[in-house]
């Protein structure tokens, strides 16, 4: 009973630190497109305040 339940919890751990994971790989991806754009519209935010 004890063992199994230390498994299912080690299991249930990993794949919380899989899908945090996951989860980081997008959101840095994510941060990548978004500096992306910001360099593209770096220069048009700027302008804007001015007008």
């Amino acid at each position: 009973m004890n063992a199994v339940a230390e498994c299912s919890a080690y299991d249930l751990l990993r794949s919380v630190l899989k899908g945090a994971l996951l989860a980081f790989r997008l959101t840095k991806r994510r941060i990548k497109n978004m500096n992306s754009t910001l360099l593209i519209s770096g220069p048009a935010i700027k302008v804007l305040p001015k007008v």
